[in-house]
């Protein structure tokens, strides 16, 4: 499966790798490995993120007060001031693994046909189903294995289809959408900031969206 490191972050954030300035491009790097193996750390890595939550509301703080307090801007600082190196953590998001294989993933698959007709992967209904051919993560599953913080950047859905997502847990998953007649100003966007709309790696910045 594929494997997208990225550095673990708000949503209304996204931080060049200097960790210096909020940009457009996202840093998202490649790498492979197996579903097992990635499984493993997704567990780890989710008992670990339920620990930090946990503390947190305990009010157990890793440094103290003094050095908190310390390294505060001023009340009118930037939030970009705040951030250093060490404090982003490296994630790894498993992404785009291909569920066709009736004869591995039958159970997975057996369960999606108990969505309403307008949200099955086959109906008589849904075009897709009778083109012919398989067209991956389209008229196929595809399945994304996540851990805290992972982010899958801003796209276009292809040929304007509609997309079903749905998260199975364990924890919440946030989507977040434009209207389609809003694409060519995002588009514009992505030109200014020198991406590539349809194949650049990008996350808007809340304050150019508003």
């Amino acid at each position: 499966m594929e494997v997208r490191t990225q550095l673990m972050q708000s949503s209304d954030e996204n931080w060049d790798p200097e960790r210096k300035h909020m940009v457009w491009r996202c840093e998202s790097h490649r790498s492979h490995t197996s579903i097992a193996r990635y499984a493993q750390y997704q567990a780890s890595s989710f008992q670990e993120s339920l620990k930090e939550e946990q503390e947190k509301a305990q009010g157990v703080q890793r440094e103290s007060d003094s050095d908190s307090n310390s390294s505060l801007p001023s009340k009118g600082g930037s939030r970009r001031a705040r951030r250093t190196a060490g404090h982003f953590k490296t994630i790894k998001f498993g992404t785009n693994v291909d569920l066709s294989d009736e004869r591995k993933w039958r159970p997975q698959l057996q369960e999606l046909t108990k969505l309403p007709a307008f949200a099955r992967v086959v109906s008589a209904g849904n075009m897709l189903s009778h083109v012919g051919h398989t067209i991956l993560g389209m008229n196929t599953v595809q399945l994304y294995m996540k851990v805290p913080g992972s982010r899958t950047p801003g796209h276009q859905e292809n040929n304007n289809f509609c997309s079903v997502n749905i998260n199975i847990g364990p924890g919440d998953c946030e989507w977040f959408a434009t209207p389609e007649e809003y694409w060519g100003v995002i588009h514009a966007l992505c030109e200014k900031n020198n991406i590539n709309y349809l194949h650049g790696s990008w996350w808007p910045l809340m304050d150019d969206l508003m």
